[in-house]
């Protein structure tokens, strides 16, 4: 997400433009507002509240930044509940109704006049905060059809990803080529899985002969190919826009671990904690696969409405398929 003007308060020299035009923004507001109400003594009501009603403006946008970007990282980052698109707007909607709150009881102090109160605070609210969910799209939408060996470009779209990176390397001298991401910090692959995957398709969708990204992290590794996740979008991952492919995974259900998708079925672990306990989920040519930390009973395949627990539909499924999700599967010889 993106919040630059409200943070541009404080900063030079793009608070040297902020200002002046935050000024200019509530003087109209007041002039038009006292020439509705046919104040007789407009010039001498402008001296006694302007500078008032500007710095209450102030207050509430550098307040409203304040609570957003708190709530949003404490949320994101030290719960690990990353929040969905509605789940934003509805915080976005509850801060503008506070700065709006706060705007009209402090400022009729000031005017004495429940009108032109509310004007203010109708026209001031922060509805730019709404501006980050579609700034980013806009951004990356730039850069489609560009070639996995233009180096500067390909960084410059996992920079706008936020993909935290220690490098990247690029293999371009023979098909399939490839790119491969040095994670710069250890993340729960629970949860980075669901974020790695969409990432993931927002680079195939944006760089024309890619086909395999590879991201690791010490003795991690999580590997998507472009056919892999091209089936998830029924052929038409590169046709389809940015914002269709972020609905995907922003739609999902957070309480639930998504661990992937296979054939038609996207993978949901709803178990509360991780299983200590293996169990057997196949056994292919003498050869027994097993899963730990998820339940098999606590593991659903989920297509639009209907729902199935993955161990009535295993026979339905190949081992590569099942190899190629988040699920935590090793091998022991029959």
């Amino acid at each position: 997400m993106i919040y630059p003007l409200w943070l541009a308060i404080y900063m030079s020299p793009i608070v040297f433009i902020t200002i002046p035009i935050s000024l200019l923004l509530i003087f109209l507001i007041l002039l038009i507002g006292f020439k509705i109400i046919k104040e007789k003594n407009i010039k001498e009501k402008l001296k006694k509240c302007y500078i008032k009603v500007w710095l209450v403006y102030i207050f509430t946008n550098i307040l409203s930044s304040i609570i957003l970007l708190s709530v949003y990282y404490f949320i994101n980052h030290l719960i690990n509940y990353p929040l969905n698109n509605l789940q934003l707007i509805i915080l976005i909607v509850f801060i503008n109704i506070l700065a709006g709150l706060i705007t009209y009881f402090i400022n009729n102090i000031y005017i004495k006049n429940t009108f032109i109160s509310l004007l203010i605070a109708l026209l001031t609210l922060p509805y730019l905060l709404f501006w980050g969910f579609s700034a980013n799209e806009k951004v990356l939408d730039d850069y489609h059809n560009i070639y996995i060996g233009d180096n500067t470009k390909v960084s410059k779209i996992i920079n706008l990803l936020k993909i935290d990176k220690e490098s990247i390397s690029l293999k371009t001298t023979n098909e399939p080529y490839e790119l491969t991401i040095n994670l710069n910090k250890e993340i729960p692959s629970h949860i980075i899985y669901k974020k790695l995957e969409q990432d993931s398709s927002i680079l195939f969708n944006l760089i024309t002969n890619l086909s395999i990204i590879n991201y690791n992290y010490k003795e991690k590794k999580f590997v998507f190919s472009f056919n892999q996740l091209n089936k998830i979008f029924s052929s038409n991952l590169r046709n389809i826009s940015i914002n269709d492919i972020n609905n995907r995974y922003t739609n999902m259900s957070n309480k639930n671990i998504y661990l992937g998708h296979i054939n038609e079925y996207d993978i949901f672990d709803e178990s509360i904690t991780c299983e200590s306990k293996e169990e057997e989920i196949k056994e292919v040519n003498n050869i027994k696969y097993y899963i730990t930390c998820s339940s098999l009973n606590s593991i659903y395949l989920y297509n639009q409405e209907k729902k199935y627990l993955l161990k009535d539909k295993i026979n339905e499924l190949s081992i590569e398929s099942l190899l190629m999700t988040n699920l935590n599967i090793y091998t022991k010889s029959a």
